[in-house]
């Protein structure tokens, strides 16, 4: 008897197993929901709060650009480059050899230092550089977009990422490498006329980049900014990985005028992935191919990043703008908790 019922009850551990793995499935796949919610979620949160913070600093930084384009003393050394610009055979020497242009460099100057300015320039409504911190670029002619100029004589201020953005088009000693923004603003006379526009650059791996470390989430998480051809204008918060990586130069002042290419290289990286093709011959990341078509919107599934590192996150273009912001985390620290 107790043979028998010791050989019918065998299917009870069985059951007592099936019950368990039953419940366990149904926990992980709850929780995975939940999580991926709660990232989600956490994502958005953290790359709104940058914005927010950036849209705040940028503000401020036009506030600045509006209040020292207002300067009166720079009202009348303008009005006598001006003079000169149209009026002098050697339009380039006469500018380099004015006083105004030195009155005007000792006006600028301490607002230079103190916001940490790297160059500036100032533009006349005919395109003409009336002075500028390189001395090899008084003189020269500009086209300046319509919708920025219309905007600034409205007296508007106005960020670009670079001169380019600002004008069209431009000499070759305009065209900067690295990451750098202009803040630009109208400069008024007396009566309220435009006279000239006022234009400062400062370094993208200076505030700007600051202001997008405010929040970022656990050890690998980063936010970050590029612009519509795929270019870092932010800092990584992968310098020593990235060196040795190749992507960027040992050289820190080599690394200043380096812009990182969002594309993804086919293949981890870190973990040995060589890849074939150089870097801009790569394809966008997925998350960047979406937001330079001003495609919003969030990842948690996993993509590769520019290091070709699984990662998940979230990411806006800002028309007003001209670029991205996107912040992402690496996949295997953003689920640790789940595989656990």
């Amino acid at each position: 008897m107790a043979r028998w019922l010791a050989s019918s009850l065998w299917w009870i551990p069985l059951v007592v197993v099936l019950l368990i793995g039953g419940v366990g499935i149904y926990a992980y796949r709850a929780i995975e929901t939940s999580t991926r919610a709660q990232l989600t979620r956490e994502l958005t949160t953290i790359l709104e709060s940058d914005i927010e913070s950036l849209r705040l600093w940028m503000d401020g930084q036009q506030a600045l650009a509006r209040g020292e384009a207002g300067t009166p003393d720079l009202v009348e050394p303008i009005l006598a480059l001006r003079e000169l610009a149209h009026s002098a055979d050697d339009a380039r020497a006469a500018l380099l050899e004015s006083p105004a242009g030195t009155a005007l460099r000792r006006t600028l100057d301490p607002f230079m230092r103190e916001q940490r300015v790297l160059n500036f320039f100032i533009l006349d409504p005919n395109a003409v550089v009336l002075a500028a911190s390189d001395d090899g670029l008084q003189g020269s002619r500009l086209a300046v977009t319509p919708r920025h100029w219309k905007r600034l004589t409205d007296g508007d201020s106005i960020f670009v990422r670079s001169v380019r953005d600002l004008t069209g088009e431009g000499p070759e000693a305009f065209q900067e490498r690295g990451a750098l923004f202009y803040m630009a603003a109208p400069v008024r006379d007396e009566s309220g006329e435009v006279i000239a526009v006022l234009a400062f650059a400062q370094d993208a791996n200076g505030g700007f980049s600051e202001i997008l470390r405010v929040a970022r989430m656990g050890e690998s998480g980063e936010t970050y900014a590029f612009d519509a051809d795929g270019r870092m204008l932010s800092q990584s918060r992968f310098i020593d990985e990235l060196v040795e990586l190749g992507l960027l130069p040992a050289d820190p002042e080599a690394q200043r005028t380096t812009l990182i290419q969002i594309r993804d290289p086919g293949g981890n990286m870190v973990e040995g992935f060589v890849p074939e093709l150089p870097a801009r011959a790569r394809p966008l990341t997925r998350m960047a191919a979406q937001a330079v078509s001003q495609i919003d919107g969030s990842d948690v599934d996993g993509y590769r990043d520019y290091r070709g590192v699984e990662v998940i996150g979230a990411w806006r273009w800002l028309p007003e703008l001209e670029l991205g912001i996107a912040t992402e985390i690496d996949r295997d620290e953003a689920y640790e908790g789940l595989d656990t």
